[in-house]
């Protein structure tokens, strides 16, 4: 931007007499580029961040653990944008990906209940839009027009199209001297001035794919990284299948979204103490309840790995009666509360809520109150408490509930 191009400028400047005050003045520049803090109206983390994790999802770049601890660390920061943007309170991609990625984790969604859910801007496909994609009499002198995306009738979101205008150019010209002026003029990597901008993923990935126009393509996105930068590299290697490029990219993003929004060491630690809170939790959900040394007594289950990680849970005298008609829709109508608590040393991480139902048969995960849904954290939070994983499926199908 503007400022960075003066921190830049100054730098040069600044090199013909203290080459050590040139290269802080030049890093500052850089930070300001790339890690600068959001601005009013940011996208960064609202938009670009959800549409990522929805293509690292569909590409299947994630494990499910990883999957959790990344959608977690973005409705950390977009709790923190909430507060600081002006776009802050956009949430609406981030609920879609959520639903679609996630759709087990029920405190977050609880906490979007009100809000819409809207799909982001999604890759345009190899072959979608409308429009042919047959380009004819191409000649040098209208190769512009067809690069810019001025001829009617085209249907620029097709690979054929964009592979025949660069192969074309290339006969002519290696250098590509034509689709790179192209690229600049529309601000490329930036996506949003022009048709040509919507193309920018598409036409990366055609270059990378390509070994003869590979090199060059890299030295070109190496020189207009920005902060859209990594957001097309992502989408470009979902399009060509750079599965673990494509990962390690996405990776990156989330690390500068990181640096942008959190602006002190608190607020780091924070974060930190989210991610490993979702570990904590999605290995305790996925343990073996071998692994556990249960105190009926004294109402405790400890994990033998590590002991620090205990479960703890309401005695009987503490138990609530509970009246929803799911619970209440048995021979015994008897139903009652139970709240499970997950602790690591002596700091809660997670309550979990829990119902017996049919006069103590048989012990349910809280659902959804509206939907009737049971998330799968739940789900198998539950399996790990229970005595008979049978005896719980079936209950679960005779109260008419559903595990996402």
């Amino acid at each position: 931007d503007f400022n960075s191009d003066l921190g830049y400028q100054y730098a040069t400047m600044m090199s013909q007499f203290d080459i050590f005050r040139a290269d802080a003045l030049f890093e500052n520049a850089v930070n300001n580029s790339i890690f600068r803090p959001m601005f009013r109206n940011d996208d960064m983390i609202t938009t670009h961040l959800p549409k990522s994790l929805l293509i690292a999802y569909d590409n299947c770049w994630l494990s499910d653990e990883e999957l959790e601890i990344a959608t977690r660390c973005t409705n950390s920061m977009l709790k923190l944008a909430k507060q600081t943007l002006d776009s802050g309170g956009y949430e609406t991609h981030f609920k879609y990906v959520v639903e679609k990625c996630c759709p087990y984790l029920k405190d977050i969604l609880d906490d979007l209940c009100s809000v819409d859910s809207e799909n982001p801007d999604q890759l345009i496909g190899w072959e979608s839009g409308d429009g042919t994609v047959i380009v004819k009499d191409l000649t040098l002198d209208n190769l512009s027009q067809y690069c810019n995306c001025q001829v009617n009738g085209i249907n620029y979101s097709s690979r054929t199209v964009w592979e025949d205008l660069i192969k074309f150019e290339y006969s002519q010209n290696k250098q590509l001297s034509l689709l790179y002026e192209t690229l600049e003029n529309n601000y490329y990597p930036h996506n949003r001035f022009s048709k040509v901008n919507k193309c920018f993923p598409i036409i990366t990935a055609i270059l990378l794919s390509n070994m003869q126009t590979r090199a060059q393509a890299v030295d070109f996105i190496m020189k207009h990284a920005g902060r859209m930068g990594l957001v097309n590299i992502i989408e470009a290697f979902a399009f060509i299948g750079e599965d673990t490029l494509g990962k390690q990219c996405f990776y990156r993003l989330l690390k500068m979204c990181e640096a942008m929004i959190y602006p002190s060491s608190k607020y780091r630690e924070e974060a930190t103490f989210v991610n490993q809170n979702s570990r904590l939790i999605f290995k305790v959900c996925n343990s073996n309840p071998k692994d556990w040394n249960t105190d009926d007594e004294n109402c405790i289950m400890t994990y033998m790995p590590d002991h620090k990680v205990t479960i703890k849970w309401d005695s009987y005298e503490e138990h609530e009666p509970f009246h929803e008609e799911w619970a209440t829709n048995h021979p015994d109508r008897g139903a009652r509360s139970v709240n499970y608590y997950l602790f690591y040393g002596e700091t809660l991480i997670k309550k979990f809520e829990l119902v017996y139902v049919d006069g103590y048969r048989a012990l349910l995960p809280m659902p959804n109150y509206e939907t009737k849904h049971i998330s799968r954290t739940d789900y198998q939070f539950s399996c790990l408490v229970n005595s008979s994983i049978k005896i719980l499926n079936e209950y679960i199908a005779r109260s008419k509930l559903v595990v996402d």
